[in-house]
């Protein structure tokens, strides 16, 4: 063991070091996070409109500035418009479903009623001992779900009044991406002047491993996405249920969020039915919905941790260590983490390392 420790005294000592930073900026996390993250997003765009600026150089002739405020227009248009036609879409459905409630007003008053009553017959038949525990626990979801209720109304005011943040957020990012795209051969050249050689190296070997983990991330959600998909359209397909394409494929897109899934689309499914008293396709859904939910879990770390280049226990490892310290962006967050050691690790044992830049 100690001859292990003094050959690789030095790696170690890397690690530990890099790990204590990851920790510091875990606590430190949230507020470095807010304060960096326009200028990150900003970066990111900047290098993304990178090859339409050039094309509008080339093509139109016109200053690098005026096709990077084209790009940017683009960009921001385009992201608008589908903000627009998503919030269009959702005051609609809203409107619409608001609409049949009232119009079904007497017939969900009638089924509760049926209901109730089934359940209050149904508690007169039970022992006085297990009737007072379902009334405890009633009373407890109750509390619970009022609760809840409470959480929910306070979350929509906190969204309420991060709206003029978030306008600042997006204005400081535009004109931040602005600047990141009109002065990038001079902030390159500050970095590179203000930089030792060996960090440069080993800054460009982590950036090519980090786009290569990115781009296996995108390839992985795809993968994920259209077995979600199959999964679903066949279910669907089965039961019967009217538009099972558009559905499936409302399901697979919202599978991809990490902090949403499938349960956002199934469970109000699956509600509704029972309301409608349509007990055996709300059955089939569940079935459908455990499916699609059990495959995609099951295939997650093996799929994620082949296109991203690590092995599927250390994926999910990771992911599950992500998810308990960071919440549920600790499921991206921790296999990042991951490939970031790992590609550091190998910088640092490299007998050539400017072959890792080529």
């Amino acid at each position: 063991m100690l001859e292990f420790y003094e050959k690789h005294q030095k790696n170690i000592l890397k690690i530990v070091i890099l790990l204590v930073c990851l920790a510091i900026t875990y606590y430190f996390g949230s507020i470095f996070i807010s304060a960096t993250l326009p200028f990150v997003l900003a970066w990111g765009i900047a290098f993304f409109i990178e090859p339409l600026i050039r094309f509008l150089q080339k093509k139109l002739r016109v200053s690098r500035s005026i096709a990077i405020y084209f790009s940017l227009s683009l960009l921001v248009g385009t992201f608008l418009l589908v903000i627009f036609i998503i919030g269009g879409l959702i005051t609609i459905e809203t409107i619409e479903f608001s609409s049949m409630l009232s119009e079904n007003r007497n017939y969900f008053y009638d089924e509760a009623r049926l209901i109730f009553d089934k359940v209050h017959a149904f508690y007169n038949l039970l022992p006085k001992e297990i009737s007072q525990s379902l009334l405890n626990g009633i009373n407890i979801l109750a509390d619970k779900i009022t609760l809840y209720m409470s959480v929910v109304l306070s979350s929509i005011l906190s969204l309420l009044t991060f709206v003029p943040e978030a306008f600042v957020f997006l204005i400081v990012t535009i004109i931040a991406a602005f600047f990141f795209a009109r002065d990038k051969e001079q902030i390159q050249s500050f970095v590179l002047k203000h930089t030792e050689p060996s960090w440069r190296e080993k800054a460009g070997a982590l950036k090519k491993d980090l786009l290569l983990a990115l781009m296996g991330y995108i390839k992985a959600q795809l993968i994920l996405m259209t077995v979600t998909f199959s999964v679903s359209i066949i279910g669907l397909y089965i039961v019967g249920i009217e538009y099972a394409a558009i559905i499936a494929l409302i399901v697979s897109l919202i599978d991809a969020l990490p902090i949403l899934g499938v349960s956002v689309v199934y469970l109000p499914m699956i509600v509704w039915n029972i309301l409608q008293s349509d007990y055996s396709v709300a059955v089939y859904i569940s079935i459908v919905y455990v499916s699609a939910m059990t495959i995609r879990q099951l295939l997650e770390p093996k799929v994620l941790g082949k296109q991203i280049g690590i092995h599927p226990l250390l994926t999910l490892v990771s992911m599950y260590v992500g998810l308990k310290t960071l919440g549920v962006l600790g499921l991206i967050i921790g296999p990042v983490a991951v490939v970031i050691v790992m590609a550091y690790y190998k910088i640092e044992n490299s007998p050539d390392k400017t072959k890792l830049v080529e």
